[in-house]
């Protein structure tokens, strides 16, 4: 997939129309995630609330993770910057690591998979 945008997906469904204002007030609960809307475009799957809301308090990480640790023998996992840039390569992530959004394009299909879910990137760590 190609031209992901970084959005974040709020932990909520609805059969009504939601207003941008509703949304934002909410500072509900979800996760940010880079997503493909190519396809949902095509098939009118899909709506945009507003342009250009004051987002900054939704905006406000800093890194990204890679999804799976490198295969090889090193083993290592990778953590960009926003730009992105490799920043860090651990072997193993700490708890705020894990929290990082992943940095890999996922479809709408698959977005909307993770809402129903209430997924979030911490929740792919393996139970200690």
């Amino acid at each position: 997939m190609f031209g992901g945008q970084v959005v974040y997906a709020f932990h909520r469904t609805t059969t009504e129309l939601e207003t941008a204002e509703r949304f934002l007030q909410s500072k509900g609960d979800g996760f940010h995630f880079v997503a493909d809307f190519i396809d949902a475009k095509y098939k009118n799957a899909i709506y945009r609330l507003a342009r250009k809301l004051p987002i900054a308090d939704l905006n406000d990480f800093k890194f990204f993770r890679q999804g799976e640790q490198s295969y090889g023998l090193d083993k290592t996992w990778a953590i960009w910057d926003r730009a992105p840039h490799v920043v860090q390569t651990p072997t193993s992530l700490t708890d705020e690591q894990w929290a990082y959004p992943i940095l890999r394009t996922v479809s709408y299909r698959e977005m909307c998979e993770c809402i129903d879910k209430k997924w979030k990137p911490e929740h792919d760590r393996p139970e200690r």
